[in-house]
């Protein structure tokens, strides 16, 4: 099962297009958000992010799952 952080790398990814980036945000290593994104990919199967040089960005199963985490990101920081 995704679990929150998995969630929150994955959606910072996608927002600033870069894994560096949202290792900055997060005050994660680059390596960490690397591999939470990737165990999140195993997990569901399927590959989310397109990476094209230094530029990330969704794939179409990237892009529905985001709109998803989008909505439970926000009901988590509501709920805490």
């Amino acid at each position: 099962m995704a679990r929150i952080d998995q969630i929150n790398s994955f959606c910072k990814v996608v927002e600033l297009g870069s894994f560096s980036q949202a290792a900055e945000v997060l005050k994660l290593s680059q390596p960490t958000v690397s591999m939470q994104v990737k165990s999140l990919e195993e997990e569901l199967g399927a590959e989310l992010l397109h990476r094209e040089g230094h530029k990330i960005i969704p794939t179409e199963d990237g892009k529905l799952i985001y709109g998803h985490f989008i909505k439970i990101s926000a009901l988590y920081e509501k709920a805490l």
